[in-house]
């Protein structure tokens, strides 16, 4: 079985396709003392997807490559890979994500505050 992350990296390797099934979306920000750089990749070619059948829905499938430095120097990176009912458009999929992330750590920050 194919696994979302061997797919994403030989078809980066190979050269990301530039059709209406994959998209692309690279975003770099600054502030809160870091230098983030987000780049998303999805497609819509799902058929392959082993799990397809347990996903009523599945449109496409998502990699966020994620990469922070610190004004001190320090860096963090990570891969995530992601599966969604939403069509495949880097663009939306890496702001619902973010947004999603951001959600997340809300939570965190307040459910913590209010111990």
């Amino acid at each position: 079985m194919i696994r979302l992350a061997g797919y994403f990296q030989t078809r980066i390797d190979q050269g990301w396709p530039n059709d209406d099934t994959h998209t692309y979306f690279k975003e770099v920000s600054k502030g809160h003392g870091r230098l983030e750089i987000r780049k998303v990749w999805a497609t819509s070619e799902v058929g392959w997807f082993a799990e397809k059948k347990k996903w009523s829905g599945l449109q496409s499938i998502v990699r966020v490559d994620y990469e922070a430095t610190f004004s001190d120097g320090k860096k963090l990176d990570g891969v995530r890979h992601f599966i969604s009912s939403l069509p495949a458009d880097a663009l939306l999929l890496g702001k619902c994500i973010r947004n999603h992330w951001k959600n997340e750590y809300l939570l965190e920050v307040l459910g913590s505050s209010s111990k």
